[in-house]
Parts: C-alpha cells; sequence; structure tokens
C-alpha cells in the first residue's frame, strides 16, 4: 500500500547570480515518516525548506506540500516552522509568545491556551513559561521554537537545525516527542548536522552536496552491521566529491562553538566537547594555550574566560591577515 506524499519536489533548483544553490533536487515525504536533510554549510539546504514553505520560488522544477502550492495560505496553515535562527520578542514570556502567535494562526483563545499548557509540558518549559524570553538559554530558546512550531497542530513539521543548543536530556524528551507525532501520523522533515540523532529519528534521509542530492535512502538500510552506519555514509559521499575533510578545515566550527555558545557572555563555559586545548583544530592549539594560561578558570565549571569578541578577533588574526593601512 503507498503512502500518500505530503511532499513532493521534482527536479528542483534554485539559481543565485549564475550560482546554483540547489541544483534538480528530487524527493518525496509520505505520511508519517520523518525525513533527515543533511549536507555541509552550505549544501543548499536552508534554501531548500524555503522552497518548501513557499518563502522563495524555484528557479527551474517544482514543488508540492499537502497536494497543492506551498504559497497558498490554505496550505501554510497546516504548516508548522522552526527555523534555525529565531528572534523573539525577548520581553514576552513563553505563554505570551504561543498566544501571539496562535492569533497570527487565527485560533481562538480557548484552542490556544489548551494547546499551550501541553505543548509548554511537551517540550519542559512549563516551570519557566512565566520567564521573559531574555532570560532563556539557547536551548531553552530552541524549545519555545518547537512548541511554537506545534501550536497550529501541522500536518507537515518542517525543522531548521532543531538539535542546537539541546543539553543530553532536552535531546532525549525532544526525540520522544518526534517519536509520539511520528505515531500520530504527523509528518517531520529536518536539517540536522547531528548524524547520530538523525540516525534515531528518521525513517530516510537526504545528502545535500553543493546544491546537489547526492544520497537518498531509507535508514534501516544502512545500521546493523557496525561497517555501514550513517556516519560512515556521510564521509564516503562527501569524500568521493573531494571535500575538505581535514582537522585544519574543521577550525571555524570549533571557534564557532566558543564563541555562539553564548554569545555575548564573557564568562560563558566552554561547550564540553571543546574543554581541552587538544579538541581544538591544531591550527589554533598553540593561540588556545597560550591565552588559557593567562585566564582564570572556573572553579567546578570546567569554564574557561572566553569572549565572543577575542575569538572572533583571533579568526581574523589567524585566517585573514590585517590589510595595511594607507598612509597620508
Amino acid at each position: 500500500m503507498s503512502v500518500p506524499e505530503v511532499v513532493k519536489i521534482e527536479n528542483m533548483s534554485r539559481t543565485f547570480g549564475g550560482v546554483k544553490a540547489v541544483d534538480g533536487l528530487s524527493l518525496s515525504l509520505g505520511a508519517g515518516e520523518v525525513m533527515g536533510f543533511l549536507g555541509t554549510n552550505g549544501a543548499g539546504k536552508t534554501t531548500t525548506i524555503k522552497m518548501m514553505l513557499g518563502l522563495m520560488r524555484p528557479t527551474e522544477g517544482s514543488v508540492s506540500v499537502l497536494g497543492g502550492d506551498p504559497s497558498d495560505p490554505s496550505v501554510r496553515a497546516k504548516i508548522g516552522y522552526m527555523p534555525e535562527m529565531a528572534y523573539y520578542y525577548p520581553y514576552l514570556n513563553a505563554r505570551e509568545l504561543l498566544s501571539f502567535y496562535g492569533g497570527i494562526c487565527g485560533l481562538d483563545a480557548k484552542t490556544v491556551k489548551t494547546r499551550t499548557d501541553g505543548l509548554l509540558e511537551a517540550v519542559g518549559l512549563a516551570d519557566a513559561a512565566k520567564r521573559p524570553l531574555k532570560t532563556y538559554s539557547k536551548g531553552m530558546l530552541q524549545r519555545a521554537g518547537v512548541a511554537q512550531a506545534l501550536l497550529n497542530d501541522p500536518a507537515l513539521l518542517v525543522l531548521d537545525e532543531p538539535f542546537t543548543g539541546l543539553d543530553p536530556l532536552a535531546r532525549i524528551h525532544f526525540r520522544e516527542l518526534m517519536r509520539t507525532l511520528r505515531e500520530r501520523g504527523k509528518s517531520i522533515f529536518f536539517s540536522s548536522h547531528e548524524l547520530g540523532e538523525t540516525e534515531l529519528l528518521c525513517d530516510k534521509v537526504a545528502i545535500m552536496k553543493k546544491g546537489r542530492c547526492v544520497y537518498q535512502g531509507p535508514v534501516h538500510q544502512l545500521a546493523g552491521d557496525g561497517e555501514r552506519n550513517l556516519e560512515r555514509l556521510f564521509l564516503d559521499v562527501l569524500k568521493k566529491g573531494g571535500v575538505a575533510l581535514s582537522r585544519r578545515g574543521g577550525a571555524s566550527a570549533d571557534l564557532g562553538l566558543l564563541a555562539l555558545h553564548r554569545a555575548g557572555d564573557w564568562r560563558a563555559p566552554v561547550p564540553a566537547g571543546v574543554r581541552e586545548p587538544h579538541d581544538l583544530s591544531a591550527s589554533l592549539q598553540a593561540d588556545f594555550a597560550r591565552r588559557s594560561a593567562r585566564r582564570k578558570v572556573h572553579g567546578g565549571g570546567g569554564g574557561v574566560l572566553v569572549g565572543a569578541s577575542r575569538v572572533l578577533r583571533l579568526v581574523r588574526r589567524r585566517h585573514f591577515p590585517a590589510r595595511r593601512r594607507r598612509v597620508g
């Protein structure tokens, strides 16, 4: 028995100034299925999502969502979307945020209140529901974004990097929530760099590279023998195309973890994965060690006084040598 297609993309391309950000993409997502959309930065994932949502028109090809045009308001009313970077009004609390978006969706006050109570409990924000959003951590804002995306009880849920900023416990709760939604027949499409989470959650995956889909298939075909899993497949696919995977190539990503973990908070603890100098890219180890030696280490917190502005200055010095100033 065939599964009804919730998303159908056929030979879809999008060109910007002669450069194809998405090149001949074709894929489908059925009812009750979860698809992971993978790829390196700049592979075309977010551009694809914008075309799926009707926020951008394809240069070539077509995209159909829930049997209609995604730019149609009646179709959009059945889609829930959480962007990678969501900017909410900082002086609203979580309940006020959902009330605001419920009004935009055309929901009545009683429905909004009922759904708000259940969603805040589901995403683990019930105890912080009355706190202003400006006091939320990155992970808490992500959870608020998930609640916002589910408020209209969508048939299709589209998430752009949903695991960013979530701690291990929040990831487990999020995973359980996604499985519950799938059991209710919801379709979920999300982009991610988290290969482990994708393998645990998804029915199928698609891997993008330089705008083209280089792999598409069910996840269950990858697991079982220990030699073939999503991580190995991802690396193999990218290596075949000559994508650099060296340690040096990870320098900017490591710095991003340091600079963006708590942007603007100069006392922010370094994420656990890059707490020690040897966890940083080789090209930055010496710089990190020299600066860390002069900074106070927080007792018990494992943190280092690393400011986002200092890290960004380090990036510029290491990778973008200063231009000579003109005199006169």
